[in-house]
């Protein structure tokens, strides 16, 4: 699946599935509590793995802190793609 969102108690994952190669792409994870203000979720609330699936395609997974859904209870979500020159 190229996207899964997945939650444990507080803890929040999203995972994104992308080609390997694809160097000339930055993905950024992003959030609002309104929609009209999007911030890049903070590294000290989120950590990145990336996982080479060995077919092409590699898988970014996003994970929270344990207490993040607690903390912010009314937020959305979205991943950013910006083309790198």
């Amino acid at each position: 699946q190229p996207l899964t969102i997945s939650t444990n108690g507080g803890q929040l994952t999203v995972s994104i599935q992308t080609n390997h190669g694809a160097d000339d792409i930055a993905l950024t994870l992003e959030f609002s509590t309104d929609l009209l203000g999007w911030n890049a979720a903070p590294q000290d609330l989120f950590s990145v793995t990336i996982i080479n699936n060995g077919d092409g395609t590699e898988t970014r997974t996003y994970e929270s802190s344990p207490t993040f859904l607690d903390e912010y209870q009314r937020q959305f979500l979205r991943i950013h793609a910006e083309l790198l020159p």
